[in-house]
């Protein structure tokens, strides 16, 4: 099916003022400001287990070049236009949905875990371009916030003002028939190179351990039908492979009517080789079940509409 435009099928949703509307995606196209080691291991040692072959160095694309699919590289300045940083406990990415105040992520960035409250003990925040944007409420199902469950890890914040710039559509469905690119924010040293292990341990080891300020740098992963996998518990597993800091990134489609959001960003397997998606379908869940799903910073049901709208 083709995108749905917001407001058509969210008429609560209220448009923000003009002067605040997400510019659009041709207008925008222009420069665009996811255990501690043993002491006995030598850092040496774990320098050398860095990295797949070539994913230190982020590759670029040259102008007018076709991008490899199911690989790793540095997003475009149109692709990363369209990321926030979603900062709590950690750092986290996430997408602008248009013309909305609403901005879509991955709920374990925002939830607590084991205790399941949002924003309780760290300043939950969303930033571009160096703007801090203030989150009044959370649709998320807390009930299903284990980070190692892709098909329920979405979460949409409420922000109190829209973000501005660039923001994405809502598709009804995908299929991976269609091309699409996953983006998302990777460590990177102050050198501009990414930051990972061979496996999951191994790069929590390096983050921990060597380079805990890192630097976050846009990276995207184009995708053809055959480097998507469905999976029997209801999420994508995509050939990708981006580390935490892409948690919460979209997964993007072209449409007629501009670039659509039809997943986020939940999870990485332990060689780095894949990454879990939610698919667009979980978003709608929540929005149509809006009343069900609502929270406030504390964790507990927030009492007001979402975005002030007037049903």
């Amino acid at each position: 099916m083709g995108p749905t435009r917001n407001f058509e099928r969210y008429p609560w949703l209220h448009e923000a003022p003009a002067e605040c509307v997400s510019r659009t995606f041709n207008n925008y196209s222009k420069g665009v400001p996811m255990r501690l080691l043993s002491k006995v291991v030598p850092v040496l040692m774990l320098l050398s287990l860095l990295g797949r072959a070539g994913a230190l160095e982020p590759q670029a694309l040259s102008a007018g070049s076709t991008p490899p699919t199911g690989i790793i590289r540095s997003a475009t300045a149109t692709e990363s236009a369209f990321l926030v940083k979603v900062r709590g406990p950690g750092l986290c990415s996430g997408a602008p949905i248009e013309g909305t105040n609403l901005v879509v992520t991955a709920a374990h960035c925002v939830v607590e875990k084991y205790t399941n409250k949002i924003g309780a003990r760290y300043d939950l925040r969303v930033e571009r371009d160096g703007i801090r944007y203030d989150i009044s409420e959370v649709l998320v199902d807390t009930a299903k916030t284990d980070r190692f469950n892709p098909a329920a890890d979405v979460a949409i914040l409420v922000l109190h003002e829209p973000v501005e710039g660039p923001g994405l559509l809502l598709t009804d469905s995908f299929t991976p028939e269609e091309t699409a690119t996953l983006i998302g924010y990777q460590p990177s040293s102050s050198e501009g190179s990414w930051l990972r292990g061979l496996t999951y341990s191994s790069h929590q080891d390096h983050m921990s351990s060597i380079l805990k300020n890192h630097v976050p740098m846009p990276a995207a992963c184009s995708l053809s039908d055959t480097d998507f996998k469905w999976s029997k518990n209801q999420h994508w597993w995509v050939s990708c492979g981006m580390v935490p800091g892409a948690s919460g990134g979209p997964l993007i489609k072209s449409t007629p009517s501009g670039p659509a959001l039809v997943g986020v960003t939940s999870s990485v397997d332990f060689e780095l080789k894949f990454n879990g998606v939610v698919p667009v379908s979980k978003i709608h869940s929540l929005l149509d079940n809006q009343d069900a799903y609502r929270k406030v910073l504390d964790g507990s049901s927030a009492p007001c509409c979402i975005a002030g709208a007037n049903r």
